[in-house]
């Protein structure tokens, strides 16, 4: 079912009017394609693999904006007990906490290379073709 929300004409960004259908008298928008972040977290939670876009953004560094986007992708599994406490008695390693859900963050494994990338959940604006609202 398409979702309906009131938007003003000013509010809609230029890179978005391709997803927008007009209706009536152009009060109501229907939004095609779209999916919410809490649709995205279930997808990212069941192990399959995805394709994500999103903005980078640095606030103490001062850096960001840079658009990133990985076609395939997963999210990174937490490592087994034996990993951890092979990880947790192996002496001069200091490791913190990343608190993910403190700060709305995951990891993501790109699939083709293996690398680890941090993502702020907010910060997603494609997922699997769809623009995250």
């Amino acid at each position: 079912m398409p979702r309906l929300f009131l938007c003003p004409d000013l509010c809609t960004p230029p890179g978005l009017l391709s997803f927008l259908k007009r209706s009536g008298s152009g009060t109501f928008v229907t939004v095609l394609n779209t999916i919410s972040l809490a649709e995205v977290l279930t997808a990212m939670d069941s192990g399959e693999p995805f394709s994500i876009g999103f903005r980078t953004c640095n606030v103490k560094k001062g850096t960001g904006g840079e658009w990133l986007e990985f076609p395939q992708c997963k999210k990174y599994k937490a490592k087994t007990k034996a990993e951890q406490y092979a990880e947790a008695h192996t002496p001069n390693k200091a490791r913190r906490d990343p608190k993910h859900f403190e700060n709305s963050t995951r990891n993501i494994v790109v699939i083709p290379s293996g690398e680890i990338v941090k993502i702020h959940l907010r910060l997603i604006i494609l997922f699997n073709s769809k623009t995250v609202i």
